[in-house]
């Protein structure tokens, strides 16, 4: 550690026992953090909030101290060698270089708003910061992928990716949506951002496309009469979070995308090990997908970029702006690739793609099917008993649980099959 011999040796904490610590103490450390984070959500978004919520607690667990003691400690040491050892310390633990600088940003305005006065040329000299470079590499995935993660994944995943992906939102944003937010009366369905909600406190509207609108009723049934319900609330094994209607977080959400992109195949890993395509990926897809159809003008200020809300907002009325979308509708669809067709029409189209990539039918097979006329307990025993069908050679080294069972089932040796479509799965046992 690159600090003065002064220090206390707690700050030669390994990654575990800093995690444990924070574990033990952020009840307490967020009491004493309160005057701070309510500075910073007076003009930072709720992101903002959790961030720097995230970056003192790692300066907290490095210390080993309670922020009003981190603070009695540095104003009795060097500050700069104090901050010095902390960005060894999460050099030695690497952190990323943009991730490293967000916690040091957060660590810097705590000092600053308890009359700690920070020199920033003494600040270039006294803490070597890293270079800052990209360290992950991730792609945008393709539509085919995304209609692969979709038959791996139950319907509340369904609904969260079909969201992100035709309405550009950032995550944050997308999960502070409750039910009387969308307006599913208009067409497309408009969503209505309040400005709380939003990365530069503006409220604004952007929409999600018809295929989206179908997998969200699916996914909300008899909530979607309950207007202040949030739409993606945490939950503990499928039950709503003891505390009440509160919404789900970010982690909850990268795991559940996380886990059907492992599921369909494409939990690939850079070099770093971390995942070339993740959850905001799909704000990408979004862009990508719209650019051609609408123009960047458009395409950005449907995403809430600031630079060009200014530019587009100002000049078309929300109905244009609708136009606009369906155009591009289209683009940012993932199990259809055609305009217009009706809720009925997707969801036979979702069906085909079941039977194909998840029971194995063949096209020939599936073509002679009348899906619409087959009800609904019916295709999922269907697909159950074509499913269950092939384990029956495999004596007890495949079986059905539920989809909450599959982490520890994985974690036990067992591989993931195929998911059933009512909320369950497949796992074999390798040989």
């Amino acid at each position: 550690m690159r600090v003065g011999t002064n220090l206390p040796t707690c700050m030669k904490v390994l990654n575990r026992k800093a995690y444990e610590w924070r574990r033990d103490h952020r009840d307490e450390a967020v009491v004493q953090l309160k005057t701070y984070l309510e500075k910073v959500g007076r003009r930072g978004s709720k992101k903002s909030v959790e961030n720097s919520t995230g970056g003192m607690m790692d300066f907290c667990s490095y210390l080993e101290m309670l922020p009003n003691d981190a603070l009695a400690y540095m104003r009795k040491n060097d500050v700069y060698k104090v901050i010095d050892g902390y960005v060894a310390w999460m050099l030695k633990d690497k952190f990323a270089p943009n991730s490293l600088r967000n916690r040091l940003s957060a660590v810097k305005k705590f000092l600053a708003i308890n009359d700690f006065e920070l020199d920033n040329a003494k600040m270039r000299v006294k803490v070597d910061l890293p270079r800052y470079h990209a360290v992950t590499v991730d792609r945008v995935p393709t539509p085919e992928e995304l209609r692969s993660v979709l038959t791996h994944t139950d319907a509340r995943g369904k609904a969260l990716v079909t969201m992100l992906a035709s309405s550009g939102m950032r995550v944050g944003e997308f999960l502070t949506l409750r039910v009387k937010d969308i307006d599913l009366s208009k067409s497309p369905a408009t969503i209505h951002l309040r400005a709380e909600v939003t990365k530069d406190r503006q409220p604004r509207y952007c929409f999600i496309s018809d295929e989206a609108v179908t997998f969200l009723k699916e996914f909300l049934l008899d909530r979607i009469n309950n207007p202040g319900d949030y739409i993606f609330p945490t939950s503990t094994r499928g039950q709503e979070h003891k505390t009440g209607n509160l919404p789900m977080s970010y982690w909850n959400a990268d795991h559940i995308f996380s886990l059907a992109l492992k599921n369909a195949g494409l939990g690939e890993k850079d070099d770093q090990g971390r995942a070339t395509i993740h959850i905001h990926c799909l704000r990408k897809f979004f862009f990508t997908q719209m650019l051609q159809p609408l123009g960047r003008d458009i395409a950005e200020a449907l995403m809430g970029h600031k630079l060009f809300l200014d530019s587009a907002y100002r000049r078309y009325t929300e109905d244009q702006m609708r136009e606009f979308y369906l155009k591009g509708m289209e683009a940012v669809t993932i199990m259809l690739r055609k305009r217009g067709m009706s809720q009925e029409e997707i969801k036979q189209s979702f069906r085909r793609e079941i039977l194909m990539q998840v029971a194995g039918y063949s096209q020939q097979d599936v073509d002679k099917l009348d899906l619409s006329g087959i009800k609904d307990e019916d295709f999922q025993k269907m697909v159950r008993e074509r499913l269950l069908g092939a384990m029956t050679n495999n004596g007890n080294r495949q079986k059905v649980i539920p989809v909450g069972e599959l982490k520890a089932h994985i974690g036990q040796g067992w591989e993931y099959i195929a998911q059933l479509p009512d909320s369950e799965v497949i796992v074999k046992l390798p040989l």
